[in-house]
């Protein structure tokens, strides 16, 4: 995590108590600046997993995921969501800019561009409405019809359940606004 990262401790974010064990993929002099100061009970596991420079936090355990912001949260970060959708600064992921897209991906296809998916009423997706975010998410088709390019993986994203879809939804909507 970039030293300019100023969100909200991500304990604190979901709620995590006693009991609850922590994932993380990134580096370990990065988790107290992230996680916040951790509750008695509360153990950090580093994931090892090589080339992706997210880092990924999540409280594992039934609990934590019956609340829709958390499952929310938990799915969008295990279907690497943030990862595409966040540029990249000069030491990683820039999550100062979480979800403005502009990450490039070059290919067969030519050239894509990770959308803004913050709740950005213009750039990014706070004018659309669920079904057209479930739309692009499954079918791969953007608000104004156009087929979305690779890498968007919607042909998986098909395959989760409508509880899944609205809680990475109901998530979304909570990604601060910016252009």
């Amino acid at each position: 995590m970039p030293s300019g990262y100023s969100g909200t401790p991500l304990v604190q974010k979901l709620g995590i108590k006693p009991g609850f064990r922590i994932f993380v993929a990134g580096a370990p002099a990065d988790y107290d600046r992230i996680t916040g100061k951790l509750p008695a009970g509360v153990t950090i596991a580093p994931r090892l997993t090589g080339a992706i420079d997210m880092v990924h936090l999540f409280a594992a355990g039934a609990a934590g995921l019956g609340d829709k912001l958390k499952r929310g949260f938990y799915l969008t970060t295990i279907s690497h969501c943030m990862e595409c959708h966040t540029p990249l600064g000069p030491r990683g992921r820039d999550f100062s800019k979480l979800g403005i897209g502009g990450f490039k991906f070059k290919g067969p296809w030519g050239e894509s561009v990770s959308p803004n998916i913050t709740s950005h009423k213009d750039k990014g997706l706070g004018a659309w409405t669920d079904e057209e975010i479930k739309r692009a998410v499954t079918q791969g088709i953007s608000r104004d019809g156009s087929k979305l390019k690779p890498p968007m993986g919607y042909p998986f994203y098909a395959k989760m359940t409508a509880h899944d879809l609205d809680a990475i939804i109901a998530y979304l909507r909570t990604v601060p606004a910016q252009e």
